[in-house]
């Protein structure tokens, strides 16, 4: 919400077609923002504020010309959900981001939760025909190899054949807690950490995904 011009600034330096925010402090009120992200109708907001209280929120904010659709998901105990469907001359990229809040008395559920959750959500991405590709904060350090909770993901990562490709750290504190998640054959070109805009670094992606053609105004 404080953070309009530092957000535009970026997506305009480095030319991004889409840009996926987890934490977005959003709500459903938030008008102004929007508009100031939006810039005129030159970009759109798809938002999805966290529910029933402050925090949290994910959303996209993609150039005019692409066509992002919103798809429907169920809601989640352990963490939040927004997946999109990138559509651009007769190919389909399945977005799907993931904010997961760390459990604790307050978030009110165990990691088995989160992994029971997960497993599912997998088992069902696994089936789509066009690519899914996962982004976002999972909160666990995958980095750490002794950590449980990571050997645990990496490991349902490898089962269901999804190929997890960040290895530095994306956070000020030196861990890697963002990631980037395909199947083994991905149309995802290469993906990299780049600098801070809060306490977690961007990441840029590039996918083989054909851009629609500019229109002027």
């Amino acid at each position: 919400r404080n953070k309009t011009q530092l957000v535009s600034s970026y997506i305009n330096e480095k030319e991004l077609d889409v840009y996926f925010i987890v934490e977005s402090w959003l709500s459903e009120d938030d008008s102004v923002v929007i508009g100031e992200l939006e810039n005129s109708g030159k970009y759109r907001l798809i938002n999805k504020p966290r529910p029933n209280r402050n925090g949290g929120g994910v959303c996209c904010i993609h150039r005019s010309p692409l066509k992002v659709i919103r798809v429907e998901t169920m809601n989640r105990m352990t963490m939040e959900v927004l997946e999109v469907t990138i559509e651009s001359n007769g190919s389909k990229l399945s977005a799907v981001t993931v904010y997961r809040p760390g459990s604790s008395n307050k978030n009110k559920y165990h990691m088995n939760d989160f992994f029971a959750e997960l497993t599912e959500m997998l088992a069902h991405y696994s089936n789509y025909k066009n690519e899914v590709i996962f982004i976002g904060d999972f909160n666990i350090h995958v980095n750490d190899h002794n950590n449980s909770d990571a050997k645990r993901l990496l490991a349902l990562l490898e089962m269901f054949e999804f190929n997890q490709h960040i290895h530095e750290p994306t956070h000020k504190n030196g861990n890697t807690l963002d990631l980037v998640i395909t199947k083994h054959q991905s149309m995802v070109k290469f993906c990299e950490v780049d600098e801070l805009n809060s306490d977690h670094m961007n990441i840029l992606i590039e996918a083989c995904l054909e851009k629609p053609k500019s229109i002027k105004k």
